[in-house]
């Protein structure tokens, strides 16, 4: 069966042909089943493919091996007689059931076979299916039956073939008629040609019709493909097939199929990049559904298959485990994350719920527990606010008041003081430079100077490194080594210490290089913090844990997988190992979009950029259209040489009027133009308000877990007092057994 369902269609129709013509005699009715579902190019394909294996033509090994009427059909079959017409012919079909009457059950002797296999044999499907409703309506009986009664043998059963085989779901019905006598009636015994019959319906038929012909057997027998395997075959045979009957609909919706079928060539470029859209998220999609099924079989019953977990979610990026999220609610109405919880303990429970989590979710988690309770964790909101760009920033900042209802910056400044408080504000409020890709060697001295020179350190170091752009800061310390022969760091060293020197230190350093030495400090010393480890790699995607793993290695000379292996032990180090080393499919292309309401200033910016609008510098200075004016003026109007005819005012007014004409076309486009930044501006607000509406549902998934645990909190005290009190009316059972003993005695 699976070789079957490996082979391409021409392939399979030729391999079954090869066995029906295969030893002594042809199997007719192998041949019949195999051809009898097909379209004509379909088996000129097959044809072909077996012509070109087997150096002989087809048509010539049947004709040497069958005779008679048989002959006839499958030849017929074979070089495209039947019709391929998609209308039937009412008229001709009265007139073609009448003939079979006449040829079959109305002849008074007899049968005329050549009326039978030219009618069945070369009409088309949809009008055989409006002969057999005439053929009804005239003689009150069924065009199968009739067959029935007047053939014998192997050409009653080919016809049979060719009058059912009407439509895809008439073929459907055979299928599936044929599988439930295949499988039934066996005691559980079934022979190996049964065997080759159920590989030859099932591998053979695309995932389309098999769907279809799972779904008609179920309407049928009122039993499922499923429930008919288990129950009839045994072994990994009873496995591959109920797999295999399982997994019956296409994940990409025909799409795949649309591909193959889809002509060469550029005018069909823009419907193949559509159907490979389609078919990209259908198989992600699918993908998605058998993870989150793999999962909650993991997690299923006593104790937990944890190798299997991190063996999915370890091996998918950050958007993969999202769609598998998504999945795992629709499927079981659980979050990934609840069943992580629940499931799962310690520092690789941790790590598990860190990779499945967006940026901002992830984000807003972390500085929600750096400031939770007494103390605030400065090294969690030093990695987070020195290492996000911008956009990031903002969107944990969204994501955390819209969560947790408290203002960050209230919350910020509640916790921190000091210079270190402005440092880490001037971050929240997203003041660093991100437009210049870089930096300015010239404007980098100016500023080293100012560094080395100030008497305020606090205000001048937070101005000029938090709001500086990272090309910047490595010019300005390039800048500060050259002209005063020692290292910036060295100088924020000597000059500040604890956590506002940690944070400035961070600063002068890309995010990459941030996270690789976060790790070396978490392996210093005796044990690891095993906490940095999972902020670190579950808090980041795989594309920039590559590029960690890669700065790790230049570094320290030590790749970071076996740094892991070294540092952890048991599943949290298989996990890691995990996270850092299966290769990102996507190479980065399907990272997180931060899903913000964009100002009306960037929409306008876009827009002219997209369109074209912004006015181009030319020499001077001076815009494009300026410049065209003076050139206008400088040069003088051209008089006609001799020879040549003045222009026509009848002309030079045409071209106004043609001038004229085209102005309705301009205002069209700035029509459109405006049309189409509305639909932009929709989308954006879309996008965010969808990302309002998830941070809602984090906020009510919050709520509903706290009233959980609370109810499990009353429930373990009112399980207590009922300990309580049943060990209390023991005691007294006691007492009262001890007493009567005494007072039995007394009498006694």
């Amino acid at each position: 069966m699976m070789r079957y369902a490996l082979m391409k269609r021409d392939e399979f129709v030729s391999h079954v042909i090869d066995e029906a013509c295969s030893g002594l005699g042809t199997n007719e009715s192998l041949l019949i089943d195999v051809l009898a579902p097909l379209n004509n190019d379909e088996i000129a394909a097959a044809k072909a493919h077996w012509e070109a294996k087997n150096d002989e033509s087809l048509v010539d090994k049947l004709n040497s091996e069958i005779r008679g009427g048989l002959r006839e059909l499958i030849v017929g079959l074979l070089t495209g007689k039947r019709g391929e017409s998609e209308e039937a012919d009412e008229a001709l079909a009265e007139e073609q059931a009448t003939k079979l009457y006449d040829a079959g059950v109305g002849k008074f002797v007899g049968t005329d076979d050549e009326v039978f296999i030219d009618i069945i044999g070369t009409s088309p499907s949809v009008q055989i299916q409006a002969i057999k409703t005439k053929y009804e309506e005239a003689q009150g009986m069924s065009l199968h039956k009739a067959i029935s009664k007047e053939f014998r043998g192997d050409l009653k059963a080919v016809l049979q073939v060719m009058e059912g085989c009407v439509v895809i779901l008439t073929m459907s019905d055979e299928f599936a008629t044929g599988f439930n006598q295949t499988l039934t009636g066996y005691l559980h015994v079934v022979s190996v040609s049964t065997q080759a019959a159920i590989c030859r319906v099932l591998g053979g038929n695309d995932k389309g019709r098999l769907s279809i012909i799972s779904e008609r057997f179920t309407e049928k027998y009122d039993t499922t493909l499923h429930d008919m395997a288990s129950s009839e075959l045994r072994g990994h045979f009873q496995i591959a097939v109920s797999l295999w009957v399982d997994a019956t609909a296409d994940p990409t919706f025909g799409a795949e199929q649309q591909l193959v079928d889809l002509p060469e060539g550029e005018d069909q470029d823009e419907k193949r990049l559509k159907l490979l859209e389609e078919e990209n998220d259908g198989l992600k999609t699918y993908i998605a559904k058998v993870d989150a099924e793999q999962i909650w079989r993991a997690c299923k019953g006593m104790g937990t298959n944890e190798g299997r977990v991190i063996g999915i979610i370890c091996t998918r990026t950050k958007s993969q485990v999202e769609r598998i999220d998504e999945m795992y609610r629709t499927m079981y109405g659980m979050t990934l994350r609840e069943q992580l919880e629940k499931d799962l303990s310690g520092d690789l429970k941790t790590f598990m719920v860190y990779t499945q989590m967006e940026t901002q979710e992830f984000d807003a988690l972390l500085m929600k527990k750096a400031m939770a309770g007494i103390g605030t964790d400065e090294d969690i909101m030093i990695m987070l606010l020195t290492t996000r760009d911008n956009a990031a920033i903002a969107a944990a900042q969204t994501y955390y008041e819209g969560r947790y209802d408290e203002s960050l910056v209230d919350k910020i400044s509640s916790e921190m003081s000091g210079a270190f408080r402005d440092l880490l504000l001037v971050l929240l409020r997203g003041e660093r430079d991100e437009s210049a890709e870089e930096g300015d060697p010239e404007a980098a001295e100016a500023q080293a100077e100012t560094l080395h020179d100030t008497d305020d350190k606090n205000t001048t170091f937070v101005e000029v490194l938090a709001k500086s752009s990272r090309a910047q800061v490595a010019c300005i310390r390039k800048a500060y080594e050259d002209k005063y022969g020692r290292s910036l760091a060295k100088t924020i060293e000597k000059k500040f210490f604890g956590k506002m020197e940690d944070a400035l230190l961070s600063l002068l350093f890309d995010p990459i290089e941030n996270f690789a030495r976060g790790l070396k400090a978490a392996f210093h010393g005796l044990g690891t913090d095993k906490d940095a480890v999972c902020r670190i790699l579950g808090g980041n995607d795989k594309q920039t844990c590559r590029l960690i793993a890669e700065r790790f290695e230049q570094k320290y000379d030590q790749s970071l997988v076996d740094a892991l292996k070294d540092e952890l032990r048991g599943k949290f180090e298989k996990g890691t190992v995990a996270w850092v080393s299966a290769i990102d499919p996507a190479a980065g292309k399907e990272g997180f979009r931060i899903a913000r309401e964009p100002s009306e200033q960037e929409d306008q910016e876009e827009e002219e950029v997209e369109e074209g609008e912004i006015e181009t510098p030319r020499k001077g200075g001076q815009p494009e259209e300026e410049q065209e004016e003076e050139e206008g003026e400088e040069q003088p109007e051209e008089e006609p040489e001799e020879g040549e005819e003045e222009p026509d005012e009848g002309e030079e007014e045409e071209d106004e009027e043609e001038e004229e004409e085209e102005e309705p076309d301009e205002e069209e486009e700035e029509e459109a133009r405006k049309e189409r930044q509305a639909a932009k501006r929709a989308a954006k607000r879309e996008k965010a308000k969808r990302m309002r509406a998830r941070m809602a549902r984090a906020k009510r998934q919050a709520e509903a877990e706290e009233k959980r645990k609370e109810k499990a909190k009353q429930r373990r005290m009112f399980a207590q007092r009922v300990k309580k009190m049943a060990k209390a009316s023991r005691e007294q059972v006691v007492f009262a057994e001890e007493r009567w003993e005494r007072e039995a005695e007394t009498a006694l």
